[in-house]
């Protein structure tokens, strides 16, 4: 783009265009000007043609051959008018100006000519010159030298082909060569430190598990005193295995006897309340025969002043009341019993026994209490289970 611009701007012929552009134009005032001047002149006979106003100046060669007009300001006053003398004057200088400017053109043209003349001359010699080198080449291409290199050629690049896969694969088998040295060399070391680090983590596992058989860090249980056992072993004799033997069997006990203790624990939850109800059972009667006998003793006492008597329904209702809480004290006590010896729970059956055998006792020391025999006691009892309202009186007054 720049070389463009450059000749653009340095070539001779866009002047002389230019040039005549400018000329032209000039003219073609200068002739509208002579055809006006005419027609005034004609139209109108003038004294002298210096009258008509006044001659522009005549253009000089200078003035045609400047590169542009001169750009008139818009506000600029209008020129005044050329005159016919002037207009003529002024058409012989621009002719005489365009004579110019056309003599100087064909003197480029003839230079531009001849230049290119001088490169087409040039150019066919080039040309010629290089036929002549080609056919040169091709005939020593075809004699029996050429043909004869040609073939030592194609037999060195054979060789040189042949020679390079050699070289190749004998330098891939070097490299393999090398690798494998280096990597048994790092195998053989990495191995070495293996069994280095390996050998001393073993001797110190040694040390470490003859500590442990030395001092072991679990106490023994106790034993017989005649009973060889692991702890009773000299200490270098000892080994791992032989204390996990130990060690599993007393695993074992430990196991069968926490069972035990966890079935008895639970023996002891479930038959403490067991316990506690059947003791609030016992202490529950306990309060009512206390209560009742109070009542009987008062009514007893009241009887015997004069004129007291107690009805004998009042008397039966309260012993046979007393009697059937006591029975059913003691089948509530009979059951808790039951239970005890269905789960095999031993000391709970010998405390609950013990109270169901004071139950019958106290039975048995109410009848002469009361002055009753086991017949008239089975016969208030059945009298005191079908009259319900006399035995919840009965317990009422216990309460």
């Amino acid at each position: 783009m720049q070389s463009g611009a450059s000749t653009y701007h340095y070539d001779p012929l866009v002047y002389v265009e230019r040039q005549t552009k400018h000329i032209q134009c000039n003219l073609q005032v200068l002739i509208d000007a002579q055809s006006e001047g005419l027609l005034s002149v004609l139209s109108v006979p003038q004294a002298d043609d210096a009258s008509t106003g006044t001659l522009t100046p005549t253009l000089s060669s200078n003035a045609s051959l400047s590169p542009s007009p001169i750009t008139v300001p818009t506000r600029q006053p209008a020129p005044k008018k050329i005159g016919l003398r002037a207009a003529r004057e002024g058409i012989v200088q621009s002719m005489h100006d365009l004579l110019k400017l056309r003599h100087e053109e064909r003197e480029i043209l003839i230079s531009q000519t001849n230049e290119r003349d001088n490169a087409l001359h040039d150019i066919k010699g080039f040309l010629s010159r290089r036929t002549g080198l080609e056919d040169t080449i091709t005939t020593i291409h075809g004699n029996a030298e050429s043909r004869r290199s040609r073939q030592l050629e194609e037999e060195a690049r054979s060789l040189e082909t042949d020679i390079h896969e050699l070289e190749t694969r004998l330098y891939e088998m070097k490299a393999k060569h090398r690798q494998l040295v280096n990597e048994i060399s790092d195998i053989n070391n990495s191995v070495d430190a293996k069994l280095s680090s390996y050998t001393e983590s073993l001797s110190l596992l040694d040390s470490d598990v003859r500590n442990f058989l030395r001092d072991p860090p679990i106490q023994p249980l106790s034993h017989s005193s005649g009973e060889s056992t692991f702890y009773s072993l000299n200490p270098k004799r000892r080994t791992l295995d032989m204390a996990r033997e130990h060690w599993n069997t007393e695993q074992v006990g430990l196991h069968d006897r926490q069972q035990k203790v966890e079935a008895e624990i639970l023996a002891l939850e479930e038959g403490g309340r067991i316990w506690k109800q059947a003791v609030t059972d016992v202490t529950g009667f306990e309060k009512r025969l206390q209560a009742n006998m109070r009542h009987y003793v008062e009514m007893t006492t009241s009887s015997t002043k004069p004129g007291g008597s107690i009805p004998r329904n009042c008397k039966d209702g309260l012993v046979g009341s007393l009697l059937n809480d006591l029975e059913r004290t003691t089948q509530r006590i009979e059951s808790h019993l039951e239970l005890a010896e269905d789960k095999d729970w031993k000391l709970l059956v010998c405390c609950i026994a013990a109270e169901l055998e004071a139950l019958r006792e106290a039975r048995g020391l109410l009848l002469p209490a009361f002055g009753l025999s086991l017949h008239e006691m089975d016969a208030l009892l059945n009298s005191t289970s079908r009259d319900s309202p006399v035995i919840d009186h009965g317990m009422e007054e216990a309460k």
